[in-house]
């Protein structure tokens, strides 16, 4: 097996390859990891990343772990430690000095690279490795330190059967348009791609092609529209409830993989279904969220924090949007991708 120690510090193990920026450590290679690891593709059986990430930016951090996800082989595991913030505050939160070098590391002997720059909770560090590709298969506090073991997943860049929902649309626009147009450039990704729409506000450009298909609804709930919407969906939530269910059944028989959910009534209903029948959720989120969470007397506000975390990933288009997705919804930022707006997609 090729075990690498990276960021070995004086834990020098034999018959590993033990890795440090430092000159003055034992190590058999010498370098800085935040850069290009000098390894081969998918050639490394296991890391161990012991005290090193609280060590790096979260950028830095998040550049390292996919590093590592590009060296391990597929079904390789990467072991990881890093300080466990709220052990340390309740351990030493009457011992100022103890407690500071625990949170902010020491800089005495290697300089800034010696101090602490970013932290971790077991939730945040689970949504990041996630959203690099590995399992998390083990991880838990152990006192002081968060513990983790994580396995690179089997590479899968073939996303299967995949639903885009556009049934809170009351009409059709610029976003509307956008996510048709993006069909176009993932269905090579997908075996096929149904859009969900009411059938009463087809628009005449969205025609079905090979292998995209139309779903038609029978009507569409509006929870951020004014206060007659809002009684509407709520009369109307059980038969939209059995709707969605009935398709997401069909969908997941069907080899479905993935939904894609870019209004809040929609997110309502099927990311909870979704999430249930074991189908991933990928919401977008367009705009800043701070005057639809006023609307209604602040019930979709209510609604979408209860289901804040269960989406697999939120993308907005600027850093605007992804301000009020931390601020104002509270989602977890390892979860949020910023991609500006565009139809020719590079990845």
């Amino acid at each position: 097996m090729k075990k690498i120690n990276l960021g070995c510090g004086n834990d020098y193990k034999a018959g590993w390859i033990n890795i440090d920026f430092d000159k003055s450590v034992v190590s058999d290679v010498t370098t800085d990891i935040r850069g290009r690891l000098p390894f081969k593709d998918s050639d490394t059986d296991y890391i161990l990343l012991q005290d090193v990430l609280e060590h790096l930016t979260k950028e830095d951090g998040k550049n390292l772990l996919k590093e590592c996800h590009r060296i391990l082989k597929v079904g390789g595991e990467i072991k990881i430690r890093i300080p466990n913030v709220y052990q340390i505050f309740n351990n030493f939160r009457n011992d100022p000095g103890v407690l500071f070098r625990f949170v902010y590391g020491d800089s005495s002997k290697n300089g800034e690279l010696g101090a602490h720059k970013f932290g971790y909770s077991i939730k945040t560090l689970d949504n990041l490795l996630r959203a690099i590709d590995f399992i998390p298969r083990n991880i838990k506090a152990e006192s002081t330190n968060i513990v983790c073991l994580a396995r690179k997943k089997e590479d899968n860049n073939h996303l299967g059967n995949l639903t885009i929902s556009l049934l809170d649309s009351g009409g059709y626009g610029g976003a509307e348009n956008f996510i048709y147009q993006l069909t176009s450039q993932i269905i090579k990704k997908v075996d096929s791609i149904t859009l969900l729409v009411v059938k009463d506000l087809v628009p005449k450009f969205l025609k079905e092609k090979e292998n995209i298909f139309i779903e038609k609804f029978p009507f569409r709930l509006d929870f951020i529209g004014n206060y007659k919407g809002l009684i509407k969906s709520i009369v109307l939530s059980p038969f939209y409830f059995y709707n969605s269910l009935k398709y997401l059944l069909k969908f997941k028989k069907a080899g479905g993989k993935i939904i894609i959910l870019s209004s809040t009534s929609d997110k309502l209903f099927f990311t909870p279904l979704s999430k249930f029948l074991k189908i991933k959720v990928v919401w977008i989120e367009f705009g800043p969220l701070k005057e639809v969470f006023k609307k209604n007397f602040y019930i979709p506000k209510i609604l979408y924090r209860s289901i804040k975390d269960l989406p697999d990933q939120v993308i907005c288009p600027s850093l605007n949007t992804k301000k009020s997705l931390i601020v104002d919804a509270r989602i977890s930022e390892s979860k949020i991708v910023v991609i500006p707006c565009g139809i020719k997609l590079s990845k």
